[in-house]
């Protein structure tokens, strides 16, 4: 049988690279992968639909129950679907991230059966930079206030 705690590991980071890998100070949100690949028409939704359907076939292989498993890939037809249609498509992967959805009943589902994931395990799995609300990133700083100027 499957660790529960790795598989969730592992697809909590697919989930943040598909969802939340991209920082969009603009809306003070974040997006990810599925973004990007709704720019190839077609193509772009049906490979982000496989990664997702790749979720919800670790989840079987952990045994969630079946009405779980249905609400999953309910989650991900729709989100598949509405996802081709263009632009009404982007704004809808933007606002119904089906992965993040998924990975949240996965996460309830071993909790439930006793898995201890820990209280901010999914949080940042790659120590992820929290959003800077203004116009510039932190990153892209340069001169002195990069370099900690003023500080003691």
């Amino acid at each position: 049988m499957l660790d529960p705690v790795s598989t969730y590991k592992r697809l909590s980071k697919i989930e943040w690279f598909m969802q939340r890998s991209i920082a969009l100070p603009l809306f003070k949100k974040r997006g990810g992968a599925t973004g990007v690949l709704d720019f190839i028409p077609v193509v772009g939704d049906g490979i982000a639909g496989l990664i997702g359907a790749y979720i919800i076939y670790e989840a079987m292989r952990l045994e969630i129950p079946k009405l779980t498993l249905f609400r999953m890939i309910m989650n991900l037809g729709i989100n598949t679907t509405l996802g081709a249609v263009p632009v009404v498509g982007s704004v809808w992967d933007f606002m119904f991230p089906a992965n993040s959805r998924n990975l949240k009943m996965l996460k309830d589902h071993l909790e439930k059966m006793g898995a201890h994931l820990g209280p901010d395990f999914d949080a940042k799995p790659f120590n992820e930079p929290p959003l800077n609300h203004g116009s510039v990133s932190p990153g892209w700083q340069s001169g002195p206030a990069r370099r900690g100027a003023g500080k003691p």
